[in-house]
């Protein structure tokens, strides 16, 4: 998505910059991404970073938080700028402050400046961190798992209008995919190193074995983030408390499943983290979670050897027969 954003922009002659985290997460380096020119932040900076913590190391930082915020809004005055971050939930908080306050100090002059954060769930967190209800104000546009007709489209469109389809092979394609974002870009460019011109049942053939390959890598990394966090026990837990594929959980249902016999206030950071991760998520506007994933569910029990529910109905990963696409 920054991507195309990014493309737009430079279709339209707009500057636009992007960055992510690392590259931008401290004031010197949001300083080089957006102030590249600016002798007087470096200087400030670096008095800042040399000075030994207290006053005189505040002092500095503030009059470099002054001075990136009067000339970012000087460069915006000349002509409309786009700053794209990626990974914004690892800059720290003092660094995403001093950017949020410059952007909207620039904004209230009607200066053209575009500020577009992109992280994970945990962005929320960080934000409120960060001070100033910078997350209320913020227009958010949440990810989630797309209706079946937005799937088709994502997973069709790129191949153009000239393209044949096998309506079997693409409904299973589609049901592999789960509706999930990043499935369907890896079944999308699996179809397309098999066949760029058709959808047929050869092509999902070739496409399968690629994309569960890479599928459950994917359940791999995501099995080992939340062992490293001791919470792959917990997982398996909300995995069984959810019940079918459109079963919700309201927050309180969600706690108590994440660990039933723990104080609520072990409860609620266990719920927090797996909201963070992406693990459970809650649709912009509901009241309930949801699975982010049903089949990573169904594979976080597998690893466990639990049992669960409507293995088939969620995409096991242990079912890798070939798939049945009809006379």
């Amino acid at each position: 998505m920054l991507r195309w954003i990014k493309e737009e922009c430079e279709r339209r002659e707009m500057d636009c910059v992007f960055a992510n985290g690392k590259s931008a997460g401290t004031l010197t380096q949001l300083a080089l991404q957006l102030l590249p020119n600016s002798q007087s932040l470096r200087k400030r900076v670096r008095q800042a970073g040399a000075s030994a913590a207290g006053f005189g190391a505040q002092i500095a930082l503030q009059e470099a938080e002054t001075i990136f915020e009067r000339e970012l809004l000087e460069r915006c005055k000349d002509a409309p700028l786009v700053f794209l971050l990626d990974e914004a939930h690892i800059v720290e908080s003092e660094v995403l402050c001093t950017l949020l306050n410059a952007a909207q100090h620039v904004q209230g002059e009607e200066c053209p400046f575009a500020l577009v954060l992109a992280g994970t769930p945990q962005l929320r967190r960080t934000l409120n961190e960060a001070g100033a209800s910078f997350w209320p104000r913020s227009r958010k546009v949440s990810l989630g798992l797309l209706e079946r007709k937005a799937s088709r489209q994502a997973l069709t469109r790129p191949f153009g209008l000239s393209l044949k389809v096998d309506e079997s092979a693409l409904d299973r394609a589609l049901d592999e995919a789960q509706g999930y974002p990043y499935f369907i870009q890896l079944m999308g460019d699996a179809l397309w190193k098999a066949d760029r011109k058709e959808i047929s049942r050869d092509s999902l053939r070739a496409a399968l074995a690629q994309f569960r390959k890479d599928r459950n890598a994917y359940y791999s990394e995501r099995y080992d983030e939340l062992e490293e966090q001791g919470l792959h026990e917990a997982a398996a837990r909300v995995a069984r408390a959810f019940g079918g594929r459109s079963d919700r959980l309201t927050l309180a249902q969600l706690r108590f499943a994440c660990a039933p016999r723990a104080a609520a206030q072990v409860q609620r950071k266990i719920a927090a983290t797996l909201r963070d991760l992406g693990y459970v998520w809650k649709p912009a506007g509901k009241s309930r979670y949801e699975r982010s994933i049903p089949s990573l569910m169904a594979y976080v029990t597998d690893t466990l050897n639990l049992p669960h529910e409507h293995a088939n109905d969620d995409g096991d990963p242990a079912n890798e027969d070939e798939p049945a696409l009809g006379a």
